[in-house]
């Protein structure tokens, strides 16, 4: 029981675990990546009818920016 695993089954348990780390690592790296991009894809051409603009342009009445 307390005897340590031997080298075959050592360095076959270790790897998975590595390997799951630089999976979530790399898909986390992605995520953020894409998250900015996206971000900046939206930032820059603000549209009219935007959920952050003041006045949409389809909404019924004078607009407060004339």
């Amino acid at each position: 029981m307390s005897t340590p695993p031997p080298d075959p089954t050592g360095t076959r348990r270790n790897p998975p675990v590595v390997l799951y780390a630089i999976i979530l690592g790399a898909i986390v790296i992605v995520a953020v990546i894409i998250a900015v991009i996206y971000g900046k894809r939206n930032q820059n051409p603000r549209p009219a009818g935007s959920l952050h603009s003041p006045a949409p342009a389809t909404s019924v009445g004078p607009s407060p920016r004339y």
